[in-house]
């Protein structure tokens, strides 16, 4: 596939169907080496979060989204009023980490779960497989990269991101259409500069 985002790998389509958000402009070689770097390093919490659990509402230009941020012990929730799209980042930290700070040439391990703002739906889920991926910053989408950097390890972060910022001609392999807003839920387990 030639689009510079994301990338679904065979090895990661044998291993649950990750797909791998590549940094603009990456060469296949290049996303071939960081979806080599998805790998298990620490296990992500599959457990739903409680009733009573705090959601964070994100506002956009149409729609918006209450999330339920992971912690140590439980997957995020993503709920979505479709469609949901905004034009600018939209990052808040719902934990902060005590770690290494991430910076712009860091490799972090990450547990993520991304949603269409469109659809409502989840693309990508690392809470769902139970296991975290390890991927170099310089290889993101811009605005999960921006929602990330100065976060430390142990963060959760919650973002919004414009599809400028993210998948600006679609991903089709991810049901990603051109103008599709994203949802993550992020928990931030390790940075490495």
């Amino acid at each position: 596939m030639d689009t510079p985002f994301a990338r679904l790998t065979a090895a990661a389509a044998a291993s649950a169907a990750i797909v791998v958000i590549a940094g603009c402009g990456a060469t296949s070689e290049q996303s071939a080496a960081t979806s080599s770097r998805a790998h298990s390093i620490d296990a992500c919490p599959s457990s739903a979060p409680t009733d009573d659990a705090r959601a964070i509402t994100l506002r956009g230009v149409t729609g918006s989204a209450s999330v339920v941020a992971p912690t140590a012990d439980s997957a995020p929730r993503i709920t979505v009023t479709a469609p949901f799209q905004v034009d600018r980042l939209q990052a808040e930290t719902a934990r902060a980490g005590t770690g290494q700070t991430v910076t712009e040439k860091s490799v972090v391990t990450l547990c993520y779960q991304g949603v269409n703002g469109r659809t409502g739906e989840v693309f990508d889920d690392a809470f769902a497989r139970a296991t975290s991926a390890e991927m170099a910053l310089p290889d993101l989408v811009p605005g999960f990269r921006a929602a990330l950097v100065g976060q430390k390890a142990g963060a959760a972060v919650v973002a919004a991101i414009p599809a400028a910022q993210a998948y600006p001609k679609g991903e089709p392999d991810a049901g990603i259409a051109p103008g599709d807003s994203l949802v993550f839920a992020i928990s931030v387990i390790a940075s490495n500069s």
